[in-house]
């Protein structure tokens, strides 16, 4: 019994600086892809950023340090090809600061015919921002 059709998974990092010499990218990236023989399909991502700076957000005032955090997410998702597909998800994030977002969101859609799509998305999002 083969219950896979697809899958990918990923591991990559990334670091950049500036003219000046200041870190401005600086993370760390994993996640995966899977689709299941059934045509439900399930994506996930956890990400790491590290403290880097910014000099963009004051707009040509001090340069900025941004502080070191991790999100992740996840999506599953029922077959797309039937009348009825619904799909279920989640993202939270947290930072050394403080701040921290939780959302979960889910839809349904029914296609009684194939020119009429009717959807319904509720979503749940909480955020705390402590940049300033």
């Amino acid at each position: 019994m083969v219950f896979l059709r697809n899958y990918n998974t990923w591991l990559f990092s990334g670091q950049g600086w500036n003219y000046g010499g200041y870190r401005f990218r600086n993370y760390l990236k994993f996640g995966w892809y899977i689709s299941f023989s059934n045509l439900w399909s399930l994506n996930t991502n956890m990400n790491y950023f590290g403290r880097e700076y910014d000099d963009r957000v004051t707009r040509g005032g001090p340069i900025v340090l941004r502080t070191r955090g991790w999100n992740t997410s996840s999506m599953l998702r029922g077959d797309p090809s039937n009348w009825i597909s619904w799909d279920f998800g989640f993202y939270i994030k947290r930072d050394e600061e403080g701040g921290h977002r939780f959302d979960v969101r889910g839809g349904l859609s029914l296609r009684p015919a194939s020119h009429i799509q009717l959807s319904i998305r509720p979503q749940y999002d909480h955020r705390v921002i402590t940049d300033q």
